[in-house]
């Protein structure tokens, strides 16, 4: 994890605003007041929003934003991919926090009527540390970014040091099941590789980003662990689809990992959202895959 001041965008908010930065989406935004009315356009961001405290300025969030249980009591502008356009105009924000995810013909029409709106894409852990911090700047709330930042550094790098103790043998082979009609695995430049690298397995799924596997390729594969979503991978659902499809597939009995009782479900909401609680996601693995 490498935080480093001198590497970053923009100027920092310490110093109060106005405050210029590049977003996610390569555009340079200057935000010219502290922002009283935010709407966020993605359940990660919104986590990060309420957990540097800023609940009481946001005025809106996506359908899927359940956490925390406040944010459940906003006024919704519609679903995480195409929200409401015109919703997202009658609440008046001065600040609409963009994320990977949203049709960006939604964030150029919202740009259009003039309205700031800011984009943040995540793509790994150090990533959403930046971001986290990237929004603490433009919202006025750079201290408690900071100290939230430093907390999960903390915790990233102790969960590192035991891992980096591990020979590679110990290190178990393992297959993230994010679906299973049909089954999808995630793969290299996912977030859920590199938290199973950082808590010690090595993935076994042979793609890069999320892709289908047929379930001959899973047999084949034989991970030795597997790790499902709960629910639907949404979390929505009480029903935990995925996590019961493995369970009770009989052609996957051979399997090690069903075999050996080592098939595991993490919350979904943790382990997909770029926000505070990827960390969580990362202890929950580390355990899953090493029990001691």
């Amino acid at each position: 994890i490498n935080i480093n001041e001198d590497s970053w965008q923009f100027e920092t908010a310490r110093k109060g605003f106005p405050v210029t930065i590049i977003d996610d989406l390569g555009c340079s935004i200057t935000i010219t007041e502290e922002p009283e009315r935010i709407i966020s356009l993605a359940p990660s961001n919104t986590e990060i929003l309420f957990t540097l405290g800023l609940g009481d300025k946001v005025v809106g969030v996506t359908e899927y934003c359940n956490y925390p249980e406040e944010a459940k009591e906003k006024d919704k502008v519609g679903d995480y991919s195409t929200p409401n356009i015109e919703r997202v105009i009658k609440l008046e924000p001065d600040l609409v926090l963009a994320a990977h995810g949203n049709v960006i013909g939604t964030v150029e029409a919202l740009k259009r009527f003039n309205l700031t709106v800011v984009g943040v894409k995540s793509r790994n852990l150090d990533e959403i540390l930046y971001d986290i911090r990237l929004v603490g700047e433009i919202t006025g709330q750079s201290d408690s970014a900071s100290v939230l930042v430093a907390d999960m550094a903390k915790r990233i790098e102790a969960t590192e040091e035991r891992i980096n103790e591990l020979k590679g043998e110990e290190k178990p082979t393992v297959l993230h099941i994010i679906w299973h009609d049909p089954i999808w695995v995630a793969g290299e430049g996912t977030f859920e590789n590199e938290l199973i690298r950082k808590s010690g397995g090595v993935n076994a799924a042979p793609v890069e980003g999320y892709k289908t596997l047929s379930l001959e390729k899973v047999i084949k594969i034989n991970p030795e662990v597997i790790i499902t979503p709960s629910g639907t991978g949404m979390g929505f659902a009480k029903t935990n689809f995925t996590y019961n499809y493995i369970i009770g597939e009989p052609r996957l009995k051979s399997v090690d990992a069903v075999r050996n009782n080592r098939v595991y479900m993490i919350n979904a909401d943790i382990v997909c959202r770029a926000g505070p609680r990827i960390v969580d996601a990362l202890e929950e693995m580390a355990e899953m895959i090493h029990h001691e």
